[in-house]
């Protein structure tokens, strides 16, 4: 079982795929995702939001921990930056986010499989911290996707690692960075479809006011 930590008081677990799982079958992770994005997109005082943080001067983090290797990291947030950063401080990298639609930022960060290294390797404790141009009580996380499994391996023979790696490993990398793209197309669409969606209710909303002022 996965270890999971956040500093706001209350969080959602996150949702776990396999590989091929993200790849052949996204329909699952939208349809949490879609319904995850119209919670959070109703009130920016959910239950993430509206919680303090424990320590006010750290920045708003998600800590993971998972006996398996995490190949990739798929989030929904309204924060543009994420770090990954160990338990001492030590920063593993910074990411900036890969699309926006209507301050809803996507973050794809996917391990290098050519190199057969994973995102992060089974058993490291990490936190993903979160930046924006806001109060810190408004970062909220709409979804993150964590898919675990090992990455492809990288061959040992020397003789016929370039040729392996032009075909065998580029192949699967390609189908693993088709797959992201897959979803990060239709993450996108949904979020275009949720916003719609609110601007009508906002619309509707707007027509009662006016009835009931008119009255």
């Amino acid at each position: 079982m996965p270890s999971i930590k956040c500093s706001w008081l209350t969080t959602d677990t996150p949702t776990f795929y396999k590989e091929i799982q993200i790849i052949e079958e996204p329909a699952e992770a939208l349809q949490a995702a879609e319904v995850s994005m119209s919670l959070a997109a109703e009130s920016v005082y959910d239950a993430n939001n509206g919680d303090k943080l424990e320590n006010p001067e750290t920045a708003p983090f998600v800590e993971l921990e998972l006996n398996a290797a995490i190949t990739a990291i798929c989030m929904t947030s309204n924060a543009k930056s994420v770090e990954i950063q160990k338990p001492d401080g030590t920063l593993l990298g910074t990411f900036q986010a890969s699309a926006e639609v209507n301050g809803w930022y996507q973050h794809f960060l996917v391990s290098n499989a050519a190199a057969g290294e994973p995102l992060l390797p089974p058993g490291v404790r990490v936190s993903l911290k979160f930046f924006a141009r806001r109060p810190r009580e408004y970062i909220n996380i709409a979804t993150l996707c964590v898919v675990h499994g090992e990455p492809p391996k990288s061959p040992l023979m020397e003789t016929d690692a370039k040729e392996f790696r032009s075909h065998s490993t580029e192949a699967q990398l390609k189908k693993l960075y088709d797959g992201v793209n897959q979803l990060q197309n239709q993450l996108l669409k949904n979020m275009e479809m949720v916003n719609r969606r609110l601007d009508r209710v906002d619309a509707r909303l707007d027509q009662i006011e006016n009835r009931i002022n008119s009255k």
